[in-house]
């Protein structure tokens, strides 16, 4: 585990059976002195206890903490289990094999060619994922910041984002719920038999591409918005589309073995062929 306060981390695979760290100090104050004395007293600190290694950056006076960043460039055996947590900086993560989880304030995360993702969290920042899988649910969340994923191996998949768009391409599971205050959805994807895929907006508009199905059943529902569906849809019930007020779309395509729920407030909602 590496635990940081201030500073950009990156984690890439290295050699089996062993641990790089290059960690790299920067620190400012009102003269070169007070400078020099704040440096000093940011320590890394390494504790290992087993096959576990934990460093952890640790200052004297923690008054003095944010002004001092500790940059972080680790290499680790392409097997390791890899945690990490920040309040302020940038975190990449690279062709890390073992189970990954990332935690923080504020900051950036970019994970690519991870094979055992578990959880990504950030306050405010973005979320980029290229190439990843995990062993079975991956969590995203952010409150400020968009979501990107490309080319996901999940069985399932929960995004949460409050202010910020999630643009989705390359993913295939039976389960996802993605969610977003204020932002578009964007989702290229392929639905599984007996999936259930729950996608809702309050303001910004929902996108999903989808190649020839065997089917599914589907609720689309806005308040302030237009609904296009390119599948022809047996409705069953009316199918609300007139100039004002809510609209709403309920019916089923071709078996129905999977559930496809769509849901703003404001915004328009599409399921296009590809």
């Amino acid at each position: 585990m590496l635990s940081n306060i201030a500073g950009h981390i990156q984690v890439s695979a290295g050699t089996a059976g062993r641990i790089d760290v290059e960690a790299l100090k920067h620190a400012w104050g009102p003269n070169a002195e007070q400078a020099k004395r704040r440096l000093s007293d940011a320590v890394v600190e390494t504790y290992a206890t087993g096959n576990r290694v934990e460093l952890r950056v640790e200052h004297g006076d923690r008054r003095d903490a944010r002004s001092v960043d500790v940059e972080f460039n680790v290499k680790v055996p392409p097997d390791a289990a890899v945690d990490l947590r920040t309040v302020s900086g940038d975190v990449r993560v690279t062709n890390v094999k073992g189970e990954v989880r990332v935690q923080g304030v504020n900051g950036n995360f970019a994970l690519e060619g991870t094979a055992r993702l578990a959880a990504v969290k950030t306050v405010s920042g973005g979320i980029t994922i290229n190439n990843a899988g995990t062993d079975a649910q991956l969590s995203l969340s952010t409150i400020n910041g968009d979501v990107l994923v490309q080319t996901l191996n999940s069985r399932a998949l929960d995004v949460n984002t409050v202010n910020g768009d999630v643009r989705i391409s390359g993913w295939s599971g039976d389960r996802a719920h993605i969610r977003t205050l204020d932002g578009d959805l964007d989702l290229q994807t392929s639905l599984v038999k007996g999936g259930r895929y729950e996608i809702e907006s309050h303001s910004g508009h929902i996108s999903l591409s989808l190649p020839e199905q065997p089917g599914f059943e589907l609720e689309a529902h806005t308040f302030n918005g237009r609904i296009r569906i390119d599948f022809p849809i047996r409705s069953e019930g009316p199918i609300r589309d007139s100039d004002r007020g809510p609209r709403s779309v309920r019916g089923t395509y071709g078996d129905g073995s999977s559930s496809l729920r769509l849901q703003t407030f404001n915004g328009n909602l599409t399921v296009t062929r590809r």
